[in-house]
């Protein structure tokens, strides 16, 4: 996978986290030295008439060494967002999990393991938790 562009979303998150602006090559070879913990994929979702909606989940990449979960929409070549280790929020019940500011009620989960089995988690955060959690280690 070969970035040609970057959302503004993602300079802003870049020089929000990594206090630079990116470049497209730093952007690249991030993501060549990244695992693939998901691919692209078109799923669909049953709305509450019974009519099913597209849905369109993004790559996600994780570089260990950089400390980054890049999100890439391969068919575009874009780059989307980024996910760091310092993006956590306190919630009013006082537990913490990650913040990845993405939220579909009615998909469920994949777990990383890739298998494609849903974790039974409906608020789309468990597996970048998890993953995060992974990062700070």
């Amino acid at each position: 996978m070969k970035v040609l562009r970057l959302s503004k979303h993602f300079i802003r998150q870049w020089a929000l986290r990594k206090g630079s602006l990116p470049s497209i090559e730093e952007v690249n070879e991030i993501i060549n030295d990244s695992l693939l913990i998901m691919k692209q994929q078109l799923l669909y979702r049953r709305m509450n008439d019974g009519v099913m909606a597209k849905h369109q989940e993004l790559s996600h990449y994780w570089c260990h060494a950089a400390a980054v979960i890049l999100i890439v929409d391969d068919r575009e070549g874009r780059a989307v967002t980024l996910l760091t280790p310092d993006m956590e929020s306190k919630f009013d019940d006082g537990s913490r999990r990650a913040d990845v500011g993405c939220r579909v009620s009615d998909v469920r989960c994949r777990k990383i393991d890739g298998k494609g089995k849903g974790n039974g988690d409906r608020t789309g955060t468990a597996d970048a938790a998890r993953i995060i959690d992974l990062l700070r280690a």
